[in-house]
């Protein structure tokens, strides 16, 4: 009596990895339209979360800040008027601030206009954004003028 030693067998070693192959090919998809997803809601969380700490900066140090929309780059960034007396000129920030953040290029951003500004009484200049992701999933970012409040809506508001 011949004993069998003990392994897998070249036929079940191939339907193995086809089976794993076919659940890969299955499952990769679901994770790049979800990782899509993600890098959209990022986007519009990290623009809601500046918008609201800009403004508070703008009180605290009681100077003009401003969010800079660069969407031909991907790009946004924090400046701040460089004369209180001459609102009209802006500079980027020398710290984390203002530094350009950089977004997928895969992400549509458009905006009714290239900016946001925020004044030291609290005040904000209305600004909605139109961030599009990969898949055609769209949401609106805007705030209000009066309050400079940021809200996140989960399709097109005009």
């Amino acid at each position: 009596m011949k004993m069998r030693e003990k392994g897998l067998t070249f036929i079940e070693l191939i339907l193995v990895i086809s089976i794993l192959s076919i659940l890969t090919a299955i499952s990769t998809p679901l994770f790049r339209r979800t990782f899509d997803s993600l890098q959209v809601r990022n986007l519009c969380r990290d623009i809601s979360k500046l918008t609201k700490y800009v403004q508070e900066r703008a009180i605290m140090e009681q100077v003009i800040h401003r969010i800079d929309f660069d969407v031909n780059n991907n790009e946004y960034w924090v400046s701040i008027a460089k004369d209180p007396l001459n609102p009209e000129k802006f500079i980027a920030l020398n710290n984390k601030l203002g530094r350009k953040r950089r977004f997928s290029p895969n992400i549509l951003l458009e905006c009714t206009k290239p900016y946001a500004v925020f004044y030291p009484d609290g005040r904000a200049d209305e600004l909605h954004l139109y961030i599009t992701g990969k898949n055609d999933e769209i949401y609106t970012a805007s705030n209000k003028e009066t309050t400079g409040y940021a809200k996140i809506f989960n399709y097109r508001k005009e």
